[in-house]
């Protein structure tokens, strides 16, 4: 009876490592390909950032891949453009932000956000299946068929504000 406890014990512990391993790789994914949009968007005339100018990355509440982004951005700012990232709250002023994460699944929020930077030239990421037919620009998948990451694109609501993606992005998106 003790070595099955043992035993059982031990697997559900291993369970966990793997599982834990599996979500520590998805955020490195989540923020190594948020912080990699700076170089892979091109904004228009009017609204491209200078070359001096700070890149900021809001990210609405709290997520795991909040301090993974921050490392990113400042090893970034090292080699190329300054990029800072910030949480922020859907009640913020969210105008100076360019690239904008919500790592939510709560409709409300979106919806709220969204509304805010209207007509305004920020990049959406989402982090909910769908979002990206409810307005976001980008929003991750959730697939667990490989560990690639997996996104759509809303391509209607990125060329409506005069944003290009690079081929690198839109090549292995899901375009809608």
């Amino acid at each position: 009876m003790k070595k099955s406890l043992v035993l059982l014990s031990a697997m559900v512990f291993a369970l966990f490592v793997v599982v834990q391993a599996d979500t520590d790789k998805e955020i490195e994914r989540k923020a190594e390909f948020i912080v990699s949009l700076v170089d892979n968007i091109e904004w228009p005339e009017d609204a491209r950032p200078s070359e001096d100018e700070e890149i900021l990355i809001y990210v609405v509440g709290d997520c795991p891949e909040l301090a993974k982004l921050a490392e990113l951005a400042e090893k970034h700012a090292e080699e190329g453009a300054k990029v800072k990232v910030e949480a922020v709250s859907p009640d913020d002023d969210l105008s100076a932000s360019r690239i904008l994460y919500l790592p939510t699944d709560d409709f409300s929020v979106l919806a709220k956000v969204l509304k805010k930077i209207s007509g305004s030239k920020t990049v959406t990421v989402a982090d909910a299946d769908e979002f990206a037919r409810f307005g976001a620009m980008i929003a991750f998948r959730q697939d667990q068929k490989d560990s690639k990451l997996h996104y759509e694109v809303n391509k209607l609501v990125v060329d409506s504000v005069g944003i290009s993606l690079s081929s690198k992005i839109l090549e292995d998106a899901d375009l809608i």
